[in-house]
């Protein structure tokens, strides 16, 4: 502004407005590789809320984050998921991100009556974080190929006792189950006992 002094000296009042500068922002590109050093398409990397999916060349991009440092994760189906920090304090950051494939083992279900025969249209249920259901062929089995880890199983058909489910787990190979169903009208129709023999993996 201006202010004349042409009459001697002057006070003026001048009123100052903040400036608000916005906080200053980073970027973090994430390159996603396979243990076969190849790059992983539609990884799903995370960073504070935000999220982005690498392309395929394994880059995914998360801007407008502080700079700051930040904690991450990566995932995708098949594979274990992967997890860290980034720093941007100093600005933007490459972050290269190795992700390793779910170890993955077999699960058979065997379904057999008194006499060892297979029995044929048993529901197989196999539950972990998701319900898998398999109806069980001619052979009366069932094969899965599922990732290390717990899972629950039951099994019911009409015409026989249903037995309680049965909880395993998939560690360092993978897993025979039989079940040994019995008719119902067996006993005048009252319950029996379900045999469920745990055979070597």
């Amino acid at each position: 502004g201006s202010v004349d002094l042409s009459s001697g000296d002057q006070e003026v009042a001048v009123q100052l407005e903040k400036t608000v500068v916005p906080p200053a922002t980073a970027a973090a590109t994430f390159v996603v590789k396979g243990a076969d050093n190849k790059p992983v398409a539609g990884a799903v990397v995370t960073v504070d809320g935000k999220s982005g999916t690498t392309d395929a060349d394994g880059k995914a991009v998360i801007a407008g984050l502080e700079q700051k440092a930040h904690g991450y994760t990566v995932s995708k189906e098949g594979y274990e998921d992967a997890s860290g920090s980034v720093d941007l304090s100093s600005g933007d950051q490459e972050v290269a991100v190795q992700l390793e494939k779910l170890k993955v083992l077999y699960l058979n279900v065997f379904v057999v009556d008194q006499d060892l025969k297979p029995i044929d249209g048993v529901v197989v249920k196999i539950f972990s974080n998701n319900s898998i259901t398999d109806i069980t062929k001619s052979e009366g089995w069932v094969k899965r190929q599922l990732p290390v880890g717990g899972y629950r199983i039951a099994v019911e058909k009409k015409g026989y006792n249903e037995p309680e489910p049965v909880d395993v787990t998939l560690e360092a190979r993978g897993l025979d189950f039989t079940f040994v169903l019995q008719k119902e009208d067996q006993n005048n129709g009252s319950t029996t006992p379900v045999e469920s023999e745990l055979l070597a993996g």
